[in-house]
């Protein structure tokens, strides 16, 4: 029986000559989940190792600080750009084994740092997207097809995970910030880290080849509030809101930050694998 080969390939291309105030690291890690993915495997498929991307912050300034985070979650899986736009009407009816198989493909991974609460992922083949428009690629489609197989929970709160944003003026007192808006931001103290996980499952069962970055490198001192019809440009703009200075004694942190990417590769889809060795 063949064997499923999976590694990962860390590529740690570091920005910055010199030492930076705060590290966004990216790191790939495999956890074993008993049953994850029994429900959606008609085959069946009870006990495997699944790959998580972990974004760690480590504070190395003097000063506690906080800045606006620069990815989203739906809870614990991440927010590729398609579960916002296209909720599937039939996601109960949908197995495993109806998904292509996208092994030894090459992509990229963009991680959306962009100074909003809408962070997103993006999945493309084409490494030019961020100085071109682009048509946005299926594979985003059956990402987002596979995490809604895992959340049973309803489709109806996609608004509030990705848009539960300040958005007026009056939303950027100190109080409103930290009561309803305080999960879109990172906040450590001095010498501080912190890391969040994200559940890689979708990546796992379409395979491929996957480098992961964040974009751009620097966060910003402010956010997108509400849209506004600029007459002039006949654009709809939206409305630049500055973060505060300093926000429950952690100081605003905007400039530029050390990173890496991180690479995944699954060289094979799991279905096959099931069905290899079952023929065997």
């Amino acid at each position: 029986m063949k064997k499923l080969i999976l590694n990962t390939i860390f590529l740690f291309s570091f920005t910055g000559l010199y030492p930076q105030k705060l590290s966004i690291e990216l790191s790939i890690e495999w956890k074993q989940e008993v049953g994850l993915l029994k429900d959606i495997y008609q085959n069946g498929c009870n006990n495997s190792c699944i790959p998580y991307l972990s974004i760690t912050y480590r504070n190395n300034s003097d000063d506690s600080v906080y800045f606006l985070k620069p990815s989203a979650s739906e809870r614990g899986f991440p927010p590729i750009m398609s579960v916002i736009f296209n909720l599937s009407e039939n996601k109960n009816d949908t197995t495993a084994e109806s998904f292509p198989n996208y092994s030894g493909k090459e992509y990229y991974v963009y991680i959306y740092n962009s100074p909003d609460c809408g962070k997103i992922w993006e999945v493309t083949s084409d490494t030019n997207i961020l100085s071109q428009g682009h048509t946005q690629e299926q594979i985003n489609e059956e990402l987002a097809e596979v995490h809604r197989l895992f959340d049973r929970q309803s489709d109806s709160d996609i608004d509030t995970l990705y848009f539960n944003c300040p958005s007026k003026k009056e939303d950027m007192e100190e109080e409103t910030l930290l009561i309803k808006y305080k999960s879109n931001f990172i906040f450590l103290k001095k010498g501080e880290v912190f890391t969040e996980k994200y559940n890689l499952i979708g990546f796992y069962i379409l395979g491929g080849n996957f480098e992961f970055g964040i974009h751009p490198d620097y966060l910003h001192d402010f956010i997108y509030g509400e849209e506004s019809w600029d007459k002039k440009q006949e654009i709809w703009v939206f409305k630049k809101m500055p973060l505060p200075e300093h926000l429950n004694g952690y100081k605003l942190y905007s400039n530029s930050f050390l990173t890496n990417t991180v690479s995944l590769k699954v060289k094979n889809h799991p279905f096959f694998l099931i069905n290899q060795g079952r023929k065997k």
